[in-house]
C-alpha cells in the first residue's frame, strides 16, 4: 500500500489564510467503531545507522526518517544537531550534509525533515527560524523564516504547495494561539486560540498534524481525539478514540518517578495516506513493564511498546490496530513505520519496516 506525505509538525508557511484553532464547542465529534480485523503485519525492510559511521541518527524521538524517489533515506544526526545523515535503500551511510552556522547549507539545531513537492527536502533549523529547502543534490535551492516563538513544533505541506505551522508565540496579543500561519514573506497572520493554554503543559501546545489535501488533522500529544480543519481553519470536526489503553487525563502527562510509575500513553505521530486513511503511532508502556530500582538500567525498548493504528475517517470505524514490541519513532513520508533500538555498542539504530494488511 502507497502511503502519502507525513506531516507531523506545527508551521504553516502559506499564503492561504489563518489556519484557525477555533474551540469546537458543538462540532461533530465522531467516536470511532473498534476494527472487526485488526491485525497488521509488516516486514524488515532496512536498518539505518552503524558504529562505523561518523555520526548516528538522533536518540529521540523526531518523526522525522524521510524517503526520497531515488529509495535514499534521511535522518537528523544526534550530535552536532546541525548535519543530515544520507542513507542509501541499502541503508548504507552514503554522505552527510550541512554543518554549523548560520549561513546557506548551514544550521544551529535542525528540528524536522520534511518532503517537499518536487522531491525536495525541507530542513527546520529551529534556532535559526528558518525552512531550507534542499535539491536532491544537498544543494540549497531555496529559504524561508519562520519567525514564531517559542520554536514550532512542527510543519506540513498541502496540496497547493503552501506549507501550514504550529506553535505558541510568548507575546500578549498572542497568549493561548497554538497554530499560526507564516507567509512566504515571514509575516505572522492572527490565528484564533483553540483553548487557554496553562504554561506549565507544554503537551497542551503541541499538535501532531498531517495535511491531507487542503485540509489538516491535528491533535494534542496526551489525548486521542484528531481534529480536522479547514485550509480557512474552519474546524470540521473531531475523531475520538476510546480505549482502556489511552485513557482521559487533564493533567501533564509527566511521570513523577519513572522507575515505579510506569509511562503514560502518547500520540506521538499522525499522517494521511494516498486512500484518506489516517495512521497514528502511539507509545505506550511496555506489556512487561515492571518497577525496577534505577530506571537508567533498562533500555527505552524494554520500557516502551508502540500501538499503530488505521482510521477511515468517512465511516468513523478503526480498520487496524496492532501493538508492536518496540519502541516506535514514527513513518516515513511514504508510509514506512519506523522504530528505534540502540545495540550492544551503545549506537542508535533506526529499523524501516513496510506495513502489509
Amino acid at each position: 500500500m502507497n502511503l502519502a506525505t507525513i506531516v507531523a509538525t506545527i508551521i504553516l508557511v502559506t499564503a492561504v489564510g489563518v489556519l484557525s484553532a477555533t474551540p469546537l464547542a458543538g462540532q461533530a465529534t465522531t467516536r470511532l467503531s473498534p476494527c472487526s480485523t485488526c491485525e497488521l503485519h509488516v516486514s524488515h525492510l532496512v536498518s539505518l545507522g552503524s558504529a562505523s559511521d561518523p555520526d548516528s541518527p538522533a536518540d529521540r524521538f523526531h518523526r522525522d526518517v524521510v524517503h526520497d524517489a531515488r529509495g535514499r533515506f534521511f535522518v537528523r544526526a544526534g550530535f552536532p544537531v546541525n548535519r543530515i545523515l544520507v542513507y542509501g535503500s541499502g541503508g548504507i551511510l552514503e554522505s552527510v550534509w550541512g554543518r554549523g552556522g548560520e549561513g546557506p547549507g548551514e544550521y544551529r539545531s535542525i528540528r524536522q525533515l520534511l518532503m517537499l513537492r518536487g522531491d525536495s527536502l525541507g530542513v527546520f533549523d529551529q534556532v535559526n527560524a528558518r525552512l531550507t529547502v534542499l535539491d536532491a543534490d544537498g544543494s540549497v535551492a531555496r529559504t524561508q523564516l519562520l519567525r514564531i516563538n517559542p520554536y514550532p513544533h512542527q510543519i506540513a505541506q498541502l496540496a497547493d504547495g503552501s506549507i501550514v505551522v504550529a506553535g505558541g508565540e510568548q507575546t500578549a496579543a498572542a497568549t493561548g494561539y497554538v497554530m499560526h500561519v507564516v507567509r512566504p514573506d515571514g509575516s505572522v497572520s492572527p490565528s484564533v486560540p483553540a483553548e487557554t493554554v496553562d504554561p506549565y503543559r507544554p503537551s497542551a501546545a503541541q499538535r501532531r498534524m498531517a495535511a491531507a489535501g487542503m485540509t489538516v488533522w491535528a491533535a494534542r500529544p496526551d489525548k486521542y481525539e484528531i481534529t480536522e480543519y479547514a485550509a480557512d481553519g474552519t474546524p470540521l470536526g473531531i475523531l475520538k478514540r476510546e480505549v482502556d489503553w489511552f485513557p482521559d487525563r487533564e493533567v501533564e502527562g509527566v511521570v513523577n518517578d519513572p522507575a515505579r510509575e510506569p509511562p503514560h500513553p502518547y500520540l506521538t505521530t499522525v499522517f494521511v495516506d494516498e486512500e484518506g486513511f489516517i495512521w497514528t503511532m502511539v507509545r505506550l508502556a511496555d506489556a512487561d513493564w515492571a518497577p525496577v530500582d534505577d530506571v537508567s538500567s533498562i533500555s527505552r525498548e524494554q520500557r516502551y511498546d508502540s500501538i499503530v493504528e488505521v482510521i477511515d475517517p468517512a465511516r468513523g470505524v478503526v480498520l487496524r490496530s496492532q501493538r508492536f514490541p518496540w519502541n516506535g519513532h514514527g513513518f516515513t513520508n511514504d508510509g514506512l513505520i519506523v522504530s528505534q533500538r540502540v545495540d550492544a555498542l551503545g549506537v542508535v539504530i533506526l529499523d524501516v519496516w513496510r506495513p502489509e494488511w
